[in-house]
């Protein structure tokens, strides 16, 4: 019971100050800079994680209107649809009444032998 007393009458005294933490400054100081590095890490970490959230909507957003064009672009780019367009804007335009075929070359049939 005695030094339960001692410790209440040092810390009302003020004596806790000459004896704990004049001795101990240097690790109060290094543990209160641990505090705020860890701190700062903490929020560095978070503002990264919600950088890359937001990076990741605008790629779904992005992703997404790159199919709709994709898909506007193979709906423009049939033939039915070139054609509509051309007799629209009156540019005379004729097309191919045999379908388009590819030609093929054994030039590099050739080259290997």
């Amino acid at each position: 019971m005695f030094k339960k007393d001692s410790i209440l009458r040092t810390i009302l005294d003020g004596t806790i100050l000459d004896n704990f933490i004049v001795k101990h400054h240097k690790y109060i100081f290094f543990l209160c800079f641990l505090a705020v590095v860890s701190i700062y890490s903490n929020f560095a970490a978070e503002k990264k994680y919600l950088d890359k959230i937001k990076l990741q909507d605008s790629f779904l957003e992005l992703k997404a209107e790159s199919t709709l064009i994709s898909s506007e672009l193979m709906n423009l780019s049939k033939e039915f649809e070139v054609s509509k367009l051309a007799d629209k804007n009156n540019l005379e335009l004729l097309f191919p009444e045999k379908p388009v075929y590819k030609i093929y070359s054994d030039t590099a049939k050739i080259a290997k032998e």
